[in-house]
């Protein structure tokens, strides 16, 4: 039931959230044939051209091409434009929707030239001289990537067809029997929110939208749940935005995220989580729900954060133990302040509590159901220091990074965790190559080691240290195609230790790595490559190489599919 509630109270934020004061303005364009060029935002329409621009003014036209981002078009041959007053011929029209002004060479001998403000069609100012780059077309060098006959335009928003082909790789066309053809040209980072987890691998069909929401399906695979669909629904207003998705798998699931922000200094977001789960023959658990909020406000040099959670697991039978921990925490963090002339700061302070009925640790005879919590986190780092001078053949840059976390915890526990780092980068041309090195040191200490860690877990007492060596290097060896490779060289406390720790595996493409992970392999080799399949398609491709894992998986292999 709280999560439904969470839901709504996400729905009611943002249908109460004001939208912009003025809409996004619609066209609607028909050709014989209308080509949209997604690498380039362009629209052009041949045949039969028919623009309606609003207010009962229609234009038709043998050509058509806009800027659907600049938001000016011009139409070509044969121009009429009719509208109450008007009725008018031009041998060639341009339209700048943004500026409100047009320009027209009219159809007669003399090629005369007018211009028209704030889209008074009725008045033109006569012998008027147009923009050099009024009638100027752009170089279209790409096949098309939506090809199609009736379109609607949002100004710098979207592109809607009503029925469409999609042309893919060497310009191979598609028919998807999908509602509409959508393709979102806009800035806004609301409708890229999503409410899926990360996966191995993905693509999505975008079925419709609008200026303000898009629905789409989701091919996705992962290695727990193999491959699944979803559908996900975004939708936002000036101060709001909310994302739903259905998972559609033998285990479904429903994910809602949330965003207010009534000001530039002040926020909230909510999500929440309902998850169906197949049981195991170690585990009765068939599902789990998950909510949480988190509210910001900035405050002088830094903002403070008031962040909650609850969830709760479901299932049945002796096997089944319950867990419903809840969580509450408030914290201040400044932002980057600057220390003289090469170095910045940072500091978190907090303190939170969590509790579970049913226990969150179990110390020797004793299980404690409420632990509390203070932090604090001071870091420093510079910027990338020049070494060698200006010249770039001699240039590399130098970034420095030292932080300290503490953590204390109501039960004689504390947690500190110390690291320092060093990176090497140089430009070479279309290439750069890095090196790094950094060291964390981890410990994990209880007033009584002994029972946090007994003896069965190999002499491991709690205290870490992870020193990691990497080198990379990054090549575009055109804009199609960009390739990556990078080294990672562990040599840490514990050893790797197969049934000693969790297995370890490389993150999800675009997720960042888990950091401090007991028990990495000694090295691991990465190769990335993205190439651009088309200008709307993207593939990403990532190949992971553990060596000496002792037991542990030795590959991965990612591939992902980008708009």
């Amino acid at each position: 039931m709280r999560s439904f509630t969470i839901v709504f109270a996400i729905l009611a934020c943002v249908i109460a959230s004001p939208r912009p004061a003025t809409a996004t303005e619609t066209y609607r364009l028909s050709a014989e044939r209308v080509a949209f060029y997604t690498n380039t935002f362009i629209l052009q329409g041949s045949g039969n051209v028919r623009v309606d621009i609003g207010a009962d003014r229609q234009i038709s036209a043998d050509f058509f091409s806009m800027d659907v981002r600049g938001n000016r078009f011009i139409v070509a041959g044969n121009v009429r434009l009719r509208g109450p007053n008007v009725d008018d011929s031009f041998a060639a029209f341009s339209v700048d929707l943004e500026a409100r002004r047009s320009y027209a060479i009219v159809a007669n001998s003399a090629f005369e030239r007018w211009s028209f403000s704030e889209n008074d069609f009725v008045h033109p100012q006569r012998d008027q001289q147009a923009p050099p780059d009024a009638f100027e077309l752009p170089l279209i060098t790409y096949p098309a990537s939506k090809l199609g006959h009736k379109i609607v335009i949002g100004a710098r928003s979207y592109v809607r067809y009503g029925r469409c082909v999609t042309q893919f790789i060497g310009g191979a066309g598609v028919y998807i029997p999908i509602p509409d053809c959508y393709v979102n040209v806009g800035d806004d980072p609301a409708l890229a929110q999503s409410a899926l987890a990360a996966a191995n691998a993905g693509g999505e069909i975008t079925l419709t939208g609008s200026a303000n929401a898009v629905s789409g399906i989701f091919l996705i695979y992962d290695r727990v749940n193999g491959f699944y669909a979803a559908l996900q629904q975004n939708v936002a207003s000036a101060k709001a935005w909310a994302v739903f998705a259905l998972t559609a798998s033998g285990h479904p699931g429903l994910s809602v995220i949330g965003a207010l922000t009534p000001s530039d200094a002040f926020g909230v977001r909510l999500s929440t989580q309902l998850q169906s789960l197949a049981p195991t023959a170690t585990s009765a658990v068939t599902g789990f729900r998950y909510s949480d909020v988190r509210v910001s406000q900035a405050l002088g040099p830094g903002y403070a954060e008031l962040f909650a959670s609850t969830g709760a697991d479901s299932g049945s039978g002796s096997q089944f133990f319950p867990s419903r921990p809840s969580s509450a925490q408030f914290d201040f963090a400044t932002r980057n302040v600057p220390i003289g002339n090469l170095a910045f700061g940072t500091m978190r302070i907090g303190y939170g509590e969590q509790h579970d009925a049913f226990g969150l640790q179990q110390l020797g005879p004793t299980s404690y159901t409420t632990l509390g919590f203070g932090y604090v986190n001071a870091a420093l780092s510079t910027p990338a220091l020049p070494i060698g001078g200006a010249d770039p053949r001699r240039r590399f840059d130098l970034a420095l990074l030292a932080g300290e976390t503490i953590e204390r915890f109501s039960i004689p526990h504390e947690t500190a965790i110390t690291t320092t780092a060093a990176s090497l980068t140089k430009a070479l041309g279309a290439s750069t190559v890095s090196l790094s090195y950094s060291i964390a040191n981890v410990a994990d200490r209880y007033a009584d080691q002994q029972l946090a860690y007994p003896t069965a877990v190999g002499g491991f007492n709690g205290f870490a240290t992870f020193r990691t060596l990497a080198l990379g290097a990054a090549f575009e060896a055109s804009p199609q195609l960009t390739t990556s490779l990078t080294v990672h060289m562990h040599d840490d406390f514990p050893k790797p230790a197969f049934g000693l720790f969790p297995v370890v595996d490389a993150a999800p493409l675009g997720q960042n790595p888990y950091p401090f992970q007991l028990g990495e392999p000694p090295a691991d080799v990465t190769l990335a490559f993205r190439i651009r399949l088309n200008p709307q398609l993207s593939l990403d491709i990532s190949d992971t190489q553990f060596i000496n894992a002792r037991g542990w998986p030795t590959n991965n292999f990612q591939f992902l599919l980008r708009p």
